[in-house]
C-alpha cells in the first residue's frame, strides 16, 4: 500500500522546481514586476525544504563527517557555476569570494555537529556564531544555518519545528524589510519607498511560509530510489551553468 503524504524525494523535486523558477526570475524577470514577485514567492519554498532535510539527514546518517564532506565537495563544485550565474557570464573579481547555497548547507550541518558534540556551552555558542559569520559568504547567509538548527531543535514535534521556523522567518523578513521602513521614518534619507520595490526585495521573503504545509505532509519516507539523494547535488550546478549561458547569449 502506498504511503500517504509526501516523501523526501517528492519534496526535494518541489524544491528544485521552485528553485528553478526563482533563478529564472532573477536572471530574466524584473524583481519588482508582478511576475517577478510571484516567481520569487514560489522560489522561497526551496531553502526551508532543503534546510529541513539537512536536519533530517543528520538525524539519520551513520556518519555525519562523511555527510559534511559530501556537502563540502559539492559546495566547491558549485562555486564557479554559482558566480557564473550571478554575473550572467564570466564573473568579476568582486564575486569570487561568493559561495552557493550548498556552502551554507554545509555550514549548517557543521553547526548541528557542533551543537550536538561540543559539551562546553560557551564554546558551543561561540563556534556556532563563527559558523554563522562564515555563512555570510554564501547564499541564504545566517538564516540558512538558523533554519537547520530550528528544524533540528524541534525534531519530533512539527508544532515546535513550525514555531522555531516561524521565529527565524520573522527575524529574516524584519531584517530585509528594515531599509524600507527606515524610508518611512527618515524622509530625508534619500531612499524612496514603493510597494513593488518592497515586495520585490523584502516582502517576497514571506513566501518561506508556503513551505510549512508541504513539510507538514512529509511522511518520513525517502522515495526516489537509490540515486534519489544525488539529484539535487547534480542538478544545482548544472542548471546554474545553463542559466548563466542563456544570460550570456541573450545579452
Amino acid at each position: 500500500m502506498p504511503q500517504r503524504g509526501l516523501s523526501a524525494h517528492t519534496l526535494k523535486i518541489i524544491a528544485i522546481i521552485a528553485m528553478t523558477i526563482d533563478h529564472i526570475a532573477w536572471a530574466f524577470v524584473d524583481a519588482c514586476s508582478a511576475a517577478g514577485i510571484l516567481m520569487h514567492l514560489v522560489g522561497r519554498l526551496t531553502a526551508p525544504i532543503m534546510c529541513f532535510f539537512i536536519a533530517e539527514g543528520y538525524a539519520h546518517t551513520r556518519n555525519a563527517n562523511r555527510y559534511a564532506l559530501r556537502l563540502l565537495v559539492f559546495a566547491l563544485i558549485s562555486w564557479f557555476p554559482f558566480i557564473f550565474f550571478e554575473a550572467g557570464g564570466l564573473p568579476p573579481l568582486a564575486l569570487l569570494p561568493q559561495m552557493s547555497m550548498i556552502y551554507t548547507l554545509f555550514l549548517a550541518l557543521a553547526a548541528l555537529i557542533v551543537r550536538n558534540q561540543v559539551k562546553e556551552g560557551f564554546i558551543r555558542v561561540l563556534v556556532i556564531i563563527v559558523i554563522c559569520l562564515l555563512s555570510t559568504m554564501g547564499d541564504w547567509p545566517i538564516f540558512g544555518v538558523l533554519y537547520v538548527l530550528a528544524f533540528s531543535c524541534g525534531r519530533g514535534s512539527f508544532k515546535k519545528q513550525a514555531f522555531w521556523f516561524s521565529v527565524v522567518s520573522i527575524l529574516m523578513i524584519a531584517f530585509f524589510s528594515l531599509p524600507y521602513f527606515l524610508t518611512l521614518t527618515q524622509p530625508g534619507s534619500g531612499l524612496v519607498f514603493s510597494f513593488s520595490s518592497f515586495m520585490g526585495r523584502a516582502g517576497m521573503q514571506a513566501g518561506v511560509f508556503l513551505a510549512l504545509p508541504l513539510l507538514y505532509c512529509y511522511n518520513g519516507q525517502k522515495g526516489g530510489g537509490k540515486g534519489g539523494k544525488w539529484l539535487f547535488y547534480i542538478y544545482y550546478p548544472a542548471h546554474l551553468v545553463l542559466l548563466g549561458i542563456l544570460q550570456m547569449l541573450l545579452k
